[in-house]
């Protein structure tokens, strides 16, 4: 399963580079670590288990205007 979260975090807000113009930023490993993150549980769950890898399967973009987009499988 695919669990994919947006949010805006106005503490994140940046001003793009001058010579690069980049309106994201994608967190490296493990930058998933310093923000804040939203804990996501289901209510009517019967049974649950994570699946364990060697490294955690997360991705994380920043947008300029605070927009965080999260997905983690």
């Amino acid at each position: 399963m695919y669990l994919r979260q947006q949010w805006n975090d106005s503490r994140l807000e940046f001003k793009p580079e001058r010579n690069n113009n980049s309106t994201k930023l994608k967190l490296g490993d493990y930058g998933w670590k310093k923000i804040w993150i939203p804990d996501v549980f289901f209510c009517n769950e019967k049974v649950a288990s994570f699946h364990h890898v060697t490294t955690p399967n997360r991705l994380v973009f920043v947008h300029n205007n605070g927009r965080v987009w999260y997905v983690s499988k």
